[in-house]
């Protein structure tokens, strides 16, 4: 066992890795990894490739997909939500503390008092 985890740069989860293989599939097909333990118990993650491409609908569902590895990593939901739950709770605080403030706010005004020359 590695001393201390690796921490994955995209997702805030940590591993600890235990074996690296690198190879090259002889050709096109389905290949299939047998993962197993003296042990009972464990996760086990497998991680294919060297580059992460991902489409703007794959990003936009990140939040989304997160759930799964936080829940085999672990975590119970109300943990995964909290901070998005902390966090409407506070815009909505603020929002209707500052309501009549953010009523006269116009993005498009500001942006023009910015760019024209003093």
């Amino acid at each position: 066992m590695p001393e201390s985890a690796t921490y994955e740069g995209f997702t805030p989860a940590a591993f600890y890795p235990l074996a690296r293989a690198d190879l090259q599939a002889p050709e096109s097909g389905t290949y299939y990894v047998a993962v197993s333990s003296i042990e009972e118990g464990g996760n086990y993650g497998i991680s294919l490739g060297y580059q992460e491409k991902f489409s703007l609908l794959e990003r936009l569902l990140i939040p989304l997909n997160q759930i799964k590895p936080y829940l085999w990593g672990g975590q119970n939901l109300p943990f995964i939500f909290f901070p998005l739950g902390l966090t409407l709770a506070a815009g909505i605080l603020v929002i209707s503390l500052k309501k009549e403030a953010a009523s006269g706010f116009n993005p498009a005004r500001w942006a023009e008092a910015r760019l024209r020359p003093k």
